[in-house]
């Protein structure tokens, strides 16, 4: 699957900077280095953790801003790109914004770009109000560190070499950037990139003192070109702010559209009318299967506005779950039990008292009774005249089309589950793993 939160196709970069720690009041002041550390001991190892510790201050977050230039074939630097980084350390989440630099035109790289990091996910905005999770996949040379590995740009589009480094890369404890003394992270490509280019090297300057990063230097050969160059140069300015000054969800991937929007006041909406049972706003099954997160929640008041409704007259609610990559995964329905009695005696059910038409199965999952109905794949072309006494499987949709659907009666509430036939969850293993996942909500 193509990575959607990459911005380009083809691209390397860089990094400078000063920083300053924001009080509350509104206050500057240089912030306090990190302890005394002995530089000829250095790992990379060390290193990392020790930038760790610099963006980890309670009670504020790092406001980075990077600045990136790109030489053109006269070597000549313009401006690329800006890039603006918030990190809470101490809850191991970063947001970072991106926008290309007004000059270039480039016809396959975004103009801008958001994405937000928590622990080892990626949240990338994909339609509008929706966000996809990803495992992040690409770190710096010898660090599994995801927020690190992300604030230093590293294994990108945008850094070519770091992708095809396994080894660590080495330390330089003298190392100097703009007349600034640094510590030096530096690792190379000794041959031709997959894509073609030359071989390269990566120079990441961190500040002697607080070992928040300075810049970013990618330096690229060409054969017969009169040596190495500066090919991408990115320069970071640093701040600190007290977190409360940002809003509590600034750092929420649920802020640019991971999940269901209103879960609350939408779930109480139901709740009114029924006990709601669901799967929690995400959900790890057991085995093999994908999680899941709830994406969106339908109330009587919407559905009543469907096509559809006819068919699905006395539903309270329907909450939908899918992947955190974006496939659909399970539908809950929750009916009052007198409605639901009603609407297994329409055409929209009855499919499922036929038994040329589906098999029924009684189970007890966790002392809860469950009615299990399977059917077999639906074949395409479909037409109500093809299935005769099942034609209801097609003429009312929707939710009619899994091979497995399942009813649990609570009495106060039935709960009816229907998977969506592209996923994996449309089996009656999956539905159980399901099933073995529903609770009730607690108010």
């Amino acid at each position: 699957m193509r990575s959607p939160w990459r911005y380009v196709a083809v691209v390397t970069v860089l990094a400078v900077g000063s920083f300053l720690l924001a009080g509350c009041g509104g206050e500057e002041e240089a912030a306090s280095p990190t302890a005394t550390v002995d530089l000829q001991t250095l790992t990379p190892e060390r290193v990392y953790n020790l930038l760790a510790e610099a963006i980890g201050r309670p009670g504020f977050v790092l406001h980075s801003t990077v600045q990136a230039v790109a030489s053109a074939d006269d070597r000549e630097q313009t401006p690329y790109y800006t890039k603006d980084f918030w990190i809470d350390g101490q809850r191991q989440a970063l947001r970072e914004e991106f926008h290309l630099d007004p000059s270039r035109e480039i016809y396959d790289m975004a103009t801008e770009g958001l994405v937000i990091i928590v622990g080892t996910y990626i949240y990338v905005p994909d339609d509008p109000g929706e966000a996809l999770r990803f495992d992040v996949e690409n770190f710096c040379p010898g660090t599994d560190d995801a927020i690190l590995s992300r604030f230093l740009e590293c294994g990108e589009q945008l850094d070519i070499p770091s992708s095809d480094v396994e080894q660590a890369p080495r330390v330089e404890t003298d190392a100097e950037y703009k007349g600034q003394a640094a510590i030096a992270l530096v690792w190379d490509t000794p041959e031709p990139t997959a894509s073609g280019e030359s071989p390269s090297e990566v120079r990441i300057y961190l500040e002697q003192e607080s070992f928040l990063p300075l810049a970013r230097v990618v330096e690229w050969w060409y054969e017969g070109d009169g040596g190495p160059f500066a090919a991408y140069v990115s320069e970071y300015e640093h701040e600190f702010i007290a977190a409360d000054a940002l809003s509590s969800d600034f750092l929420d991937p649920r802020s640019i559209g991971y999940g269901a929007e209103n879960t609350g006041a939408l779930l109480d909406e139901i709740a009114a009318e029924v006990p709601v049972y669901w799967l929690g706003d995400e959900f790890e099954p057991e085995g093999d299967l994908d999680p899941l997160v709830l994406t969106r929640i339908s109330t009587r008041r919407e559905l009543s506005r469907w096509p559809h409704w006819s068919a699905f007259g006395g539903l309270s609610g329907a909450l939908y779950y899918e992947t955190p990559r974006g496939v659909p995964g399970v539908n809950l329905l929750l009916w009052r039990r007198s409605e639901w009695e009603a609407f297994m005696q329409t055409d929209a059910s009855n499919f499922l008292s036929d038994t040329s038409c589906a098999q029924r199965t009684e189970e007890e999952i966790d002392r809860t009774r469950v009615t299990i109905y399977v059917m077999p794949q639906l074949r395409y072309p479909l037409s109500p005249e093809a299935l005769g006494s099942c034609a209801g499987r097609v003429s009312a949709t929707p939710w009619t089309d899994p091979t497995v659907i399942a009813f649990v009666d609570w009495g106060d509430v039935v709960l009816d589950v229907r998977p969506e036939v592209v996923g994996d969850y449309d089996s009656v293993d999956a539905v159980v793993a399901v099933l073995k996942g529903v609770r009730l909500r607690e108010q």
